[in-house]
């Protein structure tokens, strides 16, 4: 499903498509209500779609289906208003995970049916009120980081329950997961963590920093293509690339 990055351009309509195979962007006017902020939660669906929900400054309370094939847009209702996580998609659902709204971390979880086109409450995220959440779904659950402290959580998706998975990193505000095949990798700030699917409660720091240190809030999600990782920074418009095969990290493009 992950095939390009998606956003918003801020303070605008438009919806913009980030190629990563010809590094190369192209828009469209979406048909919304608002004017849309940045360090919404993002995530791809099955037949060419994105699923798009909240919004920093503004701070917005709307949510959107947007479908790539013919560019027509489904508004969903009672969106928690909510930025600076990330969204995440499992088994006709959307997983959304604490947040940042106005001036204050959240605690809050929620999840998307596409089955009932309704939410429904999860269990409140274990660290309490925190944003900056990447989540990265491995068999069925989902390894989540955090803006503080030095814990990776496991979110049990069948019991909707919690459990420190790692307490071996240091969380930064910007950071992001990923994963290619086995081998799993956490960046935090300038640093890396990786681990292994056979050792998921161990997380070994690299002992070179990061070439490019991550500044900005990160809620796209990953996609790889070619040995590479692509992720974006929406409030700062900043698009990153980690080469998996030197795992250095670089800027592609400021747009």
């Amino acid at each position: 499903m992950d095939k390009n990055l998606y956003f918003f351009k801020t303070g605008t309509k438009l919806f913009v498509e980030f190629n990563v195979d010809t590094l190369s962007l192209t828009e469209f006017e979406a048909n919304v209500n608002e004017m849309q902020g940045s360090l919404a939660a993002v995530c791809q669906l099955p037949g060419y779609k994105v699923f798009h929900a909240g919004g920093y400054n503004p701070h917005l309370a709307t949510g959107y289906i947007i479908d790539l094939n013919n560019h027509t847009i489904e508004i969903l209702q009672n969106v928690r208003s909510r930025s600076i996580t990330c969204a995440a998609y499992f088994d006709n659902e959307v997983y959304i995970f604490a947040g940042y709204h106005i001036n204050a971390g959240l605690a809050n979880c929620d999840k998307f049916s596409f089955a009932t086109r309704t939410w429904s409450s999860l269990a409140n995220f274990p660290a309490g009120a925190v944003y900056n959440i990447s989540a990265l779904l491995c068999r069925e659950y989902f390894i989540l980081s955090c803006c503080s402290g030095c814990n990776l959580y496991k979110y049990d998706i069948k019991k909707d329950s919690y459990n420190i998975l790692a307490s071996s990193v240091v969380n930064y505000s910007c950071n992001i997961l990923f994963r290619d095949s086995g081998k799993y990798y956490y960046l935090a700030n300038n640093l890396c963590f990786v681990s292994n699917e056979a050792n998921l409660g161990v997380w070994v720091k690299n002992s070179k920093n990061l070439s490019e240190t991550l500044n900005y809030h990160i809620t796209s999600k990953p996609v790889t293509r070619n040995k590479n990782v692509y992720f974006m920074a929406s409030h700062a418009r900043v698009i990153y690339k980690f080469n998996l095969e030197t795992e250095e990290l670089s800027r592609v493009l400021t747009y």
